[in-house]
C-alpha cells in the first residue's frame, strides 16, 4: 500500500531570502524519494516576488494578508497589527482546512501569523534562523516552534548551516557563456542585490559600470521593477529576476557583490565564490557581515562610505589576484556549510 502523504505548509515571502531555503527543501525531498512522502503547500504575501517562482515548483500558493514592522517612521507601523491579526484568522481557516503536518518557517513577516495559527491549532512548527541576528519576525514566532535550526549557533537552536537549493550545484559557465555570448577570456562580475532589489546598490554599480566593463563582464540582478533599460554597453546584461537562469549565472561569476541576505551568501559559499558584501545599512544584515569580515570570508562595503572609484577598486583589486579569490571562497564555503540533507531528515522526523 502507498503510504499517504503528509502535508507540509512552508510559510515565507516578501523579499527572497526566506524563500530559498524553502525552495531547498523541496528540491531536497523530491529528490530524496521516488514515493513523494510529503507535499507542499505555500503561503506568502500578496506583493512579494516569491508568487511567480513558487509557480515554478507547481506548489499550491495562498496569499496571506499580513503585516511588517518598519524600522522607520510610517503610517503603516499603525495599520501593521490590523492586518498581522487578519493573516492570522485567514491562517487559521487555511490551517484548519488542509490539515498539515508542519509548518515551516525560513523568517518573513509573513510567516508570523502562519506559525501563530499553527500553535492555536497544535500543528507542529518548524523554524530555521538564517541571521546572526534574529530579525523581529523570527522573535515573534519562537514560542511556537516545535524545533528551530540556525546557521550560526544560538541557544536552544541546532546549528546546521543553511539550505541551499540542490540546483544551485547544477549550473555550468559554458551555458551562460552560449546564452550570452561571452568571450570564455573575460572574467564575469555578478552583482544582485536581491529578489526585491536595492536601488541604492543599483545606482553605484551603474556609475561605476563604464570602468568596471573594462575589467569584465557584469550581469547586473537589479531586482523585480528596477530594470534599466536606457544603458547600452555589450559587456552589460540586466535581469530583473532569473530563478531559472541563476545556477548557469552563480557558477559562472568569478565575483559576486551582494547584499548581507543569507540566502544570496549562502548559495555564493556552496560555489566557494569571492564575494564583496555591501550589507543594508543600520540592520541585522551588517550583522551578518561583521561574522564574514572576522573570519576574512568576504570583502565587506559599507554603502554609506561606498563610492563608485572604490567599488572599481575593491573588484579590480580581486579580479587581479586569483588566489586571493580562491582562498576567500574557501573561507566562505567553510563558514557556511550546506544544511538541507540535515533539515530534510529533521523534516521527516516531525512528521511522522
Amino acid at each position: 500500500m502507498t503510504p499517504q502523504k503528509r502535508t507540509i505548509v512552508l510559510a515565507g515571502g516578501g523579499t527572497l531570502g526566506s524563500v530559498t531555503p524553502l525552495l531547498a527543501l523541496i528540491e531536497a525531498a523530491r529528490e530524496a524519494s521516488t514515493h513523494d512522502q510529503e507535499q507542499f503547500v505555500w503561503m506568502g504575501t500578496f506583493s512579494g516576488p516569491e508568487h511567480d517562482i513558487v509557480a515554478t515548483y507547481k506548489v499550491p500558493f495562498y496569499k496571506i494578508i499580513c503585516g511588517k514592522l518598519r524600522r522607520y517612521w510610517s503610517i503603516y507601523n499603525f495599520i501593521s497589527p490590523f492586518l498581522t491579526l487578519f493573516g492570522f484568522v485567514q491562517a487559521l481557516f487555511l490551517l484548519s482546512f488542509i490539515r498539515p503536518a508542519l509548518v515551516v518557517s525560513a523568517g518573513g513577516y509573513v510567516a508570523v501569523p502562519v506559525a501563530w495559527a499553527a500553535w492555536c491549532l497544535r500543528i507542529s512548527v518548524l523554524v530555521h534562523e538564517q541571521d546572526s541576528r534574529d530579525g523581529l519576525a523570527n522573535k515573534l514566532v519562537r514560542f511556537t516552534a516545535s524545533k528551530r535550526t540556525s546557521v550560526w549557533p544560538k541557544e536552544g537552536a541546532e546549528t546546521i548551516g543553511n539550505l541551499i537549493r540542490p540546483s544551485s550545484y547544477g549550473g555550468t559557465k559554458e551555458s551562460l557563456l552560449k546564452r550570452f555570448a561571452f568571450s570564455p577570456s573575460i572574467p564575469i562580475l555578478l552583482v544582485t542585490g536581491g529578489g526585491t532589489g536595492s536601488l541604492a546598490l543599483n545606482n553605484i554599480v551603474i556609475e561605476a559600470l563604464p570602468a568596471l566593463t573594462l575589467k569584465a563582464y557584469v550581469i547586473h540582478l537589479t531586482g523585480r521593477g528596477k530594470l534599466r533599460t536606457d544603458i547600452r554597453n555589450e559587456r552589460y546584461r540586466a535581469i530583473d529576476l532569473s530563478i531559472a537562469d541563476w545556477p548557469d549565472i552563480n557558477r559562472a561569476a568569478d565575483v559576486v557583490i551582494t547584499r548581507a541576505g543569507m540566502a544570496n551568501l549562502s548559495e555564493a559559499a556552496a560555489l566557494k565564490k569571492a564575494t564583496i558584501v555591501v550589507p543594508i545599512p543600520h540592520s541585522h544584515q551588517e550583522d551578518n557581515a561583521a561574522v564574514l569580515e572576522k573570519h576574512s570570508a568576504a570583502v565587506i562595503c559599507n554603502q554609506e562610505k561606498l563610492t563608485a572609484d572604490a567599488l572599481v577598486h575593491t573588484v579590480t583589486d580581486l579580479l587581479d589576484n586569483p588566489e586571493h579569490r580562491l582562498e576567500m571562497g574557501e573561507r566562505l564555503h567553510a563558514l557556511i556549510p550546506d544544511g538541507t540533507q540535515f533539515f530534510l531528515a529533521i523534516v521527516r522526523k516531525l512528521i511522522t
